[in-house]
């Protein structure tokens, strides 16, 4: 992850660790743009990933050590008031949770909205830092806020 990324997320967060904003990335990563609705099966994947890169250790379940990560990592953010939990439920009946601390995907000094010349919804983030991509999508049709 970038570090300067990083360092923005703490700073905005008020979380400490390097560890601590890189497991909140992935909360961001897997937030609806506009409701902040989080699909913990993605983030919980995420956690995973990160898992089998480090290697099984001990024999460790990985997909049971992701599921631990994300947990514990929920729990944290929901104590430091970063996520909530909602009422809104899928067809099963699960809870998700709510992103209600920083999204950087929202942060105009970090992404700019996109959307496609004529149409009303900007579904679209990039980052800033993509100047050469951004000149290839205007020419393509796209316009940036």
């Amino acid at each position: 992850m970038e570090r300067g990324l990083v360092e923005r997320i703490k700073e905005r967060t008020g979380l400490r660790t390097d560890r601590a904003a890189e497991a909140y990335a992935h909360f961001v990563h897997h937030a609806e743009f506009d409701r902040g609705i989080i699909t913990g099966g993605d983030v919980s994947h995420e956690f995973y990933g990160q898992a089998k890169e480090e290697g099984n250790r001990g024999g460790e379940n990985l997909i049971n050590l992701g599921k631990g990560r994300y947990e514990r990592w929920l729990a944290r953010f929901r104590r430091l008031g970063l996520i909530a939990q909602t009422d809104f439920k899928d067809g099963s009946g699960s809870k998700y949770p709510l992103l209600v601390g920083y999204n950087y995907f929202n942060d105009p000094e970090v992404y700019v909205r996109y959307r496609k010349k004529g149409t009303d919804s900007w579904n679209g983030r990039i980052t800033r830092c993509a100047k050469e991509e951004m000149a290839r999508m205007s020419r393509e049709g796209y316009e940036f806020a």
